[in-house]
């Protein structure tokens, strides 16, 4: 068999020579490992190895590299792995995936739904012989989901690899169990019969609220388990059997057994309400809606209570006003509602004279403040005498509504007075330093000099420049285009100078692409380019001979001939000659002794001004007064109820329990064993059927293969099956 290996985009690449690898799909498992001997080939992560037209291969998911050996061992995902790394995401609204038509098309719709397209095919038509008349997906994962559906009408899914691509496809499951031809030879078993077992198992436990719950499970005859709940799937407590209504075995023919749980979970489901709840008006904020993350993870979410507060004015005065006159709540002069707490109910009395020692209590005393908010015009309440209105220099109170008064149709005001604490002034001046800072160089700009001295002002230090100049030894790379940025050092013996070294000016000669307009009376002027060398036209007896009367001028020729111009270019760089680059640096300004100082603040007492100014008087206990208090009280807001949209959360304190037990009659309660084991001389697929027959205890075992595990080398395959109840 040739293992064939691809790159990690599905591209063949080549195949595997010495190789050993390890299969399992079904049930379980799905993945397989491969040890590739002795082989320079590195397969890529996300390469597929196949037998093609088998179902022998996968994808590559890991490597492990055993550096005592040449081997590397690859692990991965076989078909039903990869199928399996999918999951089926039902229709939000509902909460599951409904589906009817031929299995080759709902198979083709859960691979495009899973967006396996690019990698997975249909084998075959779409319209084939097996029809699913109606099944519901759950969350299931994509192969077991697969799985699922056709063993419920007795098909199989196919599977294998044509080329890079992975084929799927449905058939019926055979019934090796009908098959008269079917050479029972190749299965062997061991078989055990049961006469008597246990047939009433009592399930008690208690969660972590010591709360206690018990429920029984039957065995009939046939070792089947009887129902349990009134539900295929129960999901609320009020949902199980909780008496021994299907009890089978009377007297001495009960086999009874005791599971005791020491903590048993809860479990918390949703219930979609079809039909509004009585209490619905009243607690719908005890329900749930649900939602679905991008990733398709359900969450359920309470309902968010929606209140309206409203205030109703107290008419008479509260018991034990003095003590709860903060829980209820006034208006303000914006005409909302506050906690009376939240009012300063404090007198304050104006200040005709100036209080002793002044200067260290005014803290003590408030100065007003008003301001004046404007109303929107939505808001006017023409009930109210507190508005005032504006001739652009003052405020002007309104007064009583009234309809001939013309300033109630423009913009309204409402007064609001405050009071603050007296604070401080703030007082700059400025204060002589002496001595130079140590900081200096670096916070000069926080220090001033007196500018003028009538009047006196300050003004702060700036910085200062110094040039220097620093020597270049070495003609610089760029000498040619930065030269005018160096200088020359100039001395004639007694004074020295720094001279910015310029270009030199040479003679130079330009091409002509243009006629020039003396060229008639002036051609002899100009130059031609002759042997390498830039010769003047009268010097060429071909172009000019002066002593011939009347020549004659030559014919103009394009990119022919040159005009003597002037050009510059950088100087030469005279080794000794020594030059140097200037560098301008920003200094801290000289310190001026008894001219320096330095801005401070000082806070002094404000000044006292009669009528500016007031004492607090602090209340405890505010009077009581009809209407001006209100008391606050909170409405639920309803909301609609719609069918299909809420869900109502359950608690089911029995599925723990209930699995516990029928795991334990798993393990105590045995029907009669056959254990069956096939060889490989004929080829099976997960799901089909077989028979083993015991006539010394007349036990027949009935089941389908649920696994499949291959060993496949470069010599060929070996094949074992699993056999057993579906786990579905």
């Amino acid at each position: 068999m040739d293992l064939i290996y691809t790159n990690k985009n599905k591209e063949d690449m080549g195949i595997i020579q010495d190789f050993s690898l390890d299969m399992a799909y079904g049930n379980d498992e799905n993945n397989f490992e491969l040890q590739k001997f002795f082989s320079n080939d590195e397969l890529e992560n996300g390469s597929f190895i196949y037998v093609d037209n088998t179902e022998y291969g996968g994808i590559i998911d890991a490597v492990k590299d055993d550096t005592s050996s040449d081997n590397i061992t690859y692990t991965g995902r076989t078909i039903t792995g990869i199928l399996n790394s999918k999951i089926i995401i039902p229709d939000t609204a509902t909460g599951y995936l409904a589906v009817e038509g031929y299995a080759n098309e709902i198979i083709k719709e859960l691979v495009d739904r899973c967006k396996l397209s690019n990698i997975v095919l249909i084998n075959g038509t779409i319209e084939d012989a097996i029809y699913i008349p109606y099944y519901e997906f759950g969350y299931d994962y994509l192969y077991d989901g697969l799985r699922k559906m056709l063993s419920s009408f007795s098909a199989k899914l196919k599977f294998k690899f044509s080329g890079s691509k992975i084929l799927l496809w449905a058939e019926n499951i055979v019934d090796y169990s009908t098959d008269e031809e079917f050479d029972d030879s190749q299965i062997s078993f061991t078989a055990a019969k049961i006469y008597n077992s246990v047939n009433h198992l009592i399930c008690v436990g208690s969660d972590d609220l010591l709360n206690n719950y018990c429920i029984h499970l039957f065995i009939d005859t046939d070792g089947i388990l009887q129902p349990y709940a009134i539900t295929n799937t129960p999901m609320q407590d009020s949902d199980y059997i909780l008496d021994e209504t299907n009890k089978i075995f009377e007297n001495d023919e009960e086999y009874c057994r005791l599971l005791k749980v020491d903590s048993i979970s809860s479990v918390e489901n949703y219930i979609l309400l079809t039909e509004i709840p009585l209490n619905w008006a009243d607690n719908y904020y005890d329900y749930y809606t649900q939602e679905i993350s991008d990733t398709g993870e359900i969450s359920y979410k309470e309902i968010e209570k929606s209140t309206q507060t409203n205030y109703f004015a107290l008419q008479t005065k509260p018991n034990e006003w003095e003590s709860t006159w903060q829980n209820y709540f006034v208006i303000n002069s914006d005409g909302e509602f506050i906690s009376a707490s939240d009012k300063d109910w404090s007198v304050y009395t104006v200040l005709s004279s100036k209080p002793t020692n002044w200067d260290l209590i005014y803290s003590q005393y408030y100065v007003q403040k008003i301001n004046y908010t404007e109303v929107a015009s939505s808001d006017v309440d023409k009930d109210r005498t507190d508005y005032y209105y504006t001739d652009g220099t003052d405020y002007i109170p309104l007064g009583a509504y009234s309809h001939d008064n013309p300033y109630w149709d423009s913009q309204l005001y409402v007064k609001k007075i405050s009071y603050e604490q007296a604070s401080s002034q703030s007082k700059e001046t400025y204060a002589q330093i002496d001595k130079k800072p140590s900081t200096w160089s670096k916070d000069y700009t926080k220090y001033y000099f007196r500018k003028t001295t009538n009047p006196i002002t300050y003004a702060t230090y700036s910085q200062a420049t110094s040039t220097e100049y620093s020597r270049v030894k070495n003609k610089p790379k760029t000498w040619g285009r930065d030269y005018s940025l160096y200088y020359m050092l100039i001395t004639d013996g007694v004074t020295t100078d720094y001279q910015q070294c310029s270009s030199v000016t040479y003679n130079g000669y330009a091409l002509q692409k243009n006629k020039p307009n003396d060229w008639g009376t002036n051609f002899f002027s100009y130059y031609v380019l002759k042997n390498g060398k830039y010769t003047k036209i009268e010097d060429i007896p071909r172009y000019y001979n002066p002593w011939l009367a009347g020549a004659i001028v030559p014919k103009w020729q394009k990119n022919k001939f040159y005009s003597p111009v002037q050009k510059s270019k950088a100087p030469a760089w005279d080794k000794t000659q020594k030059y140097f680059k200037k560098i301008q640096k920003t200094i801290a300004p000289a310190f001026q002794k008894n001219n320096t100082f330095v801005k401070i603040s000082i806070l002094q007492p404000p000044e006292f001004t009669p009528g500016k100014f007031y004492s607090r008087e602090v209340k405890t206990v505010v009077d009581f007064k009809e209407n001006e208090f209100y008391e606050e009280r909170e409405n639920i807001v309803p909301i609609v109820f719609s069918s299909g949209m809420y869900y109502n959360k359950v608690i089911d304190h029995y599925k723990n329990l209930v699995e516990q037990g029928i795991e334990k009659l798993n393990e105590i309660y045995s029907d009669d064993e056959l254990n069956i084991s096939i060889s490989a001389t004929q080829e099976y697929d997960i799901g089909d059927i077989v028979e083993g027959v015991d006539n010394k205890l007349e036990i027949t075992a009935r089941q389908p293969i649920v696994k499949k595990i291959v060993v496949l080398d470069k010599y060929g395959a070996k094949v074992e099956y699993n056999v057993g109840e579906e786990n579905l």
